[in-house]
C-alpha cells in the first residue's frame, strides 16, 4: 500500500459549533483504530504478500481540513507544520524514541514536507505516508519534528507490517470495508463497539485483503450493490463472507487474542448490529458465532505462531 502500516491516517471532518469536542472526538477514534490494527498488521505481516514499515504514527495534515474548520483544527492539534503527528500507539516504533502527538513533521530522511493547499486535500498526508512506506525495515529511519517552535531529529526504526492502510471515515456510519488495500471503518461502528470487537471486525476485514477477494470477485464477474445479493453473485460473495471469517480467527490469535473472541463477538455485541451490517451476503450472527466456533476448535493442532492456515493456499483460486 502507499501509507500505512501503521500510519493509520484521519479523515476530514466538516466545521461545527463544537469544534473542541469533534476534534478530541477524531483523535481518540483513530488513536482507538491504530492501536487495534498496528497489533493485526505486525503480527500477521508473514501471511501478507506486500509489507511496509509500521512507525505506529497517526498522520494528518491542515490541508485535510475544510478553511473554515482550519482554525479550531490548529487551536486543537497544533500543526506548527502542514503535516503533524495526531496520535502515537503506544509502545509502538514512534514511542520508543518519544515521538509526541501535535509533532509536526517537518523531513523525512533529510528531504523536506511539503503543504499548505487552500483546496481540502490529501496530498500532503498522503506523499508523507508514501515516503514512509518506501523506507527500509529495521532501519533506522531519520525524521526531523517541530515542537513548541524547536526542530528535533529522532530516529525511528520501523517493523515490518501487512501493507494496509487503516482509515477512520466518519461517513461510513457502522460499516466496515476492505478493498486490495484499504481497509475503511466507520467511526460509529468504532463508537459502538470496544476494543475486542474492534479488533474482531479489523480481522475479518484484514482477511478479505489477505485472501484477495476484491480480485478475485471482479474476475469470476461478480456484480457489486443490490445486484450482488442475488442468484449467483450472492453466493459467490457470502461463500467469501465466510472464507474471511475463518481466516479472521487465525490472524486474531496471531496478534495474541484469544480464539474464542470472534463468536463470542458476534454472540454478544455483534449480534446486536446485526440489522445494521448484516445483508444477504452475510451470515446472521448466530451462524457467524458457529462457523467461528468451528474453526478456533482447530487450533489445537496448530501451536505454531504466526499460524499459516491452509486457506491462504487457494487466494489465487478462481471463484466457482
Amino acid at each position: 500500500m502507499a501509507g500505512l502500516a501503521l500510519v493509520v491516517v484521519a479523515c476530514p471532518v466538516a466545521a461545527s459549533p463544537g469544534e473542541d469536542a469533534m476534534f478530541a472526538r477524531l483523535r481518540g477514534l483513530d488513536r482507538r483504530v491504530a492501536i487495534v490494527a498496528d497489533r493485526l498488521l505486525i503480527a500477521n505481516a508473514t501471511l501478507c504478500r506486500r509489507t511496509e514499515p509500521a512507525f505506529g504514527m497517526v498522520l494528518h495534515a491542515i490541508d485535510q481540513y475544510p478553511l473554515k474548520a482550519r482554525p479550531g483544527a490548529r487551536a486543537a492539534f497544533g500543526f506548527g507544520a502542514p503535516v503533524a503527528v495526531e496520535a502515537v500507539v503506544p509502545g509502538a516504533a514512534a514511542d520508543l524514541v518519544g515521538v509526541r502527538a501535535d509533532d509536526g513533521v517537518v523531513a523525512i530522511a533529510g528531504l523536506p514536507v511539503a503543504g499548505g493547499a487552500k483546496a481540502v486535500s490529501t496530498g500532503a498526508r498522503d506523499a508523507v505516508l508514501d515516503r514512509l512506506a518506501g523506507m527500509p525495515v529495521g532501519a533506522e529511519v531519520a525524521v526531523t519534528l517541530l515542537r513548541d517552535g524547536t526542530a528535533r531529529e529522532v530516529r525511528i526504526v520501523p517493523v515490518a507490517a501487512c501493507a494496509v492502510r487503516v482509515e477512520l471515515s466518519m461517513e461510513r456510519g457502522a460499516e466496515a470495508v476492505a478493498d486490495d488495500a484499504t481497509i475503511l471503518v466507520g467511526s460509529d461502528l468504532v463508537e459502538r463497539i470496544d476494543e475486542d470487537g474492534l479488533a474482531v471486525v479489523l480481522a475479518h476485514e484484514l482477511a478479505h485483503v489477505v485472501l484477495n477477494h476484491r480480485a478475485r470477485l471482479a474476475a469470476a464477474g461478480v456484480r457489486r450493490g443490490l445486484g450482488g445479493e442475488f442468484g449467483r453473485s450472492r453466493r459467490l460473495m457470502r461463500a467469501t463472507e465466510d472464507e474471511a471469517d475463518r481466516l479472521s480467527i487465525y490472524l486474531l490469535v496471531n496478534a495474541g487474542h484469544d480464539a474464542a473472541l470472534a463468536p463470542a463477538f458476534w454472540r454478544a455485541a455483534g449480534a446486536g448490529l446485526e440489522g445494521v451490517i448484516r445483508s444477504r451476503t452475510h451470515g446472521a450472527a448466530a451462524a457467524r458465532a458457529r462457523l467461528l466456533s468451528d474453526e478456533a476448535a482447530l487450533l489445537g493442532a496448530m501451536p505454531e505462531r504466526p499460524i499459516r492456515p491452509a486457506l491462504l493456499d487457494r487466494r489465487d483460486a478462481a471463484l466457482r
